[in-house]
């Protein structure tokens, strides 16, 4: 069963939203990662079960992952797809969460879901590449937890600071 101080993790409050939806909605790493702790993981059947649990939708089709896209919260992006959400999946309306991302201009958003590489790992993949060792995206890549949560940390400081610009522009005019 899967349970969380004596909740399942299925359970949902009455806009029909789970734990692991309103933790992705708000931002809430630690809490995200604690309920993550609880997807079944390994063992027979344990994939579909995690599936089951990462991709429930609310009661307009939203996934966890599209209410984090949704809100520009780039590591708790990182953190479900790293459990294994479903980036393909799309709502009532037909949005994945991707679209949801670009909607709202989240760029580092957008880069994470579409497997972009910073500069920084492009140029460590060239050089694995140039050593012999078969290029790989950095998005699959195992120990990679650090290295893509700063990548996206610094997006997010650099939407940050061009939604400032823009905003600086606009009172100059």
């Amino acid at each position: 069963s899967l349970q969380h101080g004596g909740l399942r993790l299925a359970s949902r409050d009455a806009g029909s939203h789970t734990g692991l939806h309103l933790a992705a909605a708000a931002g809430k790493e630690r809490s995200l990662g604690s309920l993550l702790g609880f997807v079944p993981r390994g063992g027979r059947g344990a994939e579909d079960a995690a599936r089951e649990a990462l991709d429930l939708a609310d009661d307009e089709g939203r996934t966890a992952l599209m209410m984090a896209a949704m809100r520009g919260h780039a590591g708790c992006v990182d953190m479900l797809m790293e459990a294994g959400a479903s980036v393909d999946l799309t709502d009532d309306r037909g949005k994945t969460a991707r679209d949801y991302a670009a909607s709202k201009k989240h760029r580092a958003v957008v880069d994470l879901l579409d497997g972009v590489e910073s500069s920084s790992e492009e140029e460590e993949s060239e050089e694995d590449e140039a050593g012999g060792k078969p290029k790989r995206s950095w998005l699959h890549k195992k120990d990679n937890k650090p290295k893509r949560r700063a990548a996206a940390g610094a997006a997010q400081e650099a939407e940050a600071e061009e939604e400032g610009d823009a905003g600086d522009e606009a009172l100059e005019a």
